[in-house]
C-alpha cells in the first residue's frame, strides 16, 4: 500500500513537474521573443539618432525619393516619434493607420487597416512595425501601386 501511495505521489509530481517546465520554456521563449524586438528597435532608434546628429533625415530622404504625402502604418511608439519627425517638414502626413485603432489616441486620428487604406491618396505608406503581413495590406489598398516602405529600411538606407 505504502508503495502505491508513493509511486502515486511520484507520478503526480513528474507530471506536474512537466507542465510547470512546459509553462516556463513558453514564457521564456516569449521573453527572448520580446526581448529579440526591443533589441530591434534599440538599433533602429540608435540608427535614426546618428542619422540625427550627421544633419540627416527621414524627411529629406523622403522628398528626394519624391514622397511628399504620406501614411503611417503603426501607430505604437516608434509610429508616434515618426510622425513627431516629419512634423514642420515638407512631407505632409495624410494619415495615420494602426489595427489597434479604436484603443490609440492621435491628433490626425487614427483609422484602422481595412477601412485606412482603401482610398488612399498618398505617395507612399511607411511601415513602423515589423512584423506585420504586406499582402495582407496590399489586400486593403483597392488596385493601387502605392509604394510600402518599411522605417528601418529607410533608416539603414539613409
Amino acid at each position: 500500500m505504502f508503495l502505491a501511495v508513493m509511486l502515486a505521489i511520484s507520478i503526480f509530481l513528474i507530471v506536474f513537474l512537466c507542465f510547470a517546465i512546459e509553462k516556463i520554456v513558453r514564457y521564456a521563449d516569449t521573453m527572448f521573443c520580446k526581448l529579440d524586438r526591443y533589441r530591434e528597435y534599440f538599433a533602429l532608434l540608435n540608427q535614426w539618432l546618428l542619422l540625427k546628429q550627421n544633419n540627416l533625415s527621414i524627411s529629406d530622404y523622403l522628398i528626394e525619393k519624391g514622397y511628399t504625402k504620406v501614411a503611417i502604418y503603426g501607430m505604437g511608439s516608434i509610429g508616434v516619434r515618426l510622425c513627431e519627425d516629419l512634423r514642420n517638414t515638407k512631407v505632409h502626413i495624410e494619415r495615420t493607420i494602426d489595427r489597434e485603432a479604436n484603443t490609440i489616441y492621435h491628433p490626425l486620428g487614427v483609422l484602422k487597416p481595412n477601412i485606412g487604406l482603401a482610398d488612399l491618396e498618398v505617395d507612399a505608406v511607411i511601415i513602423t512595425v515589423n512584423a506585420v503581413d504586406v499582402g495582407e495590406l496590399k489586400s486593403y489598398m483597392t488596385d493601387k501601386k502605392i509604394p510600402l516602405l518599411k522605417l528601418d529600411d529607410i533608416i539603414y538606407s539613409i
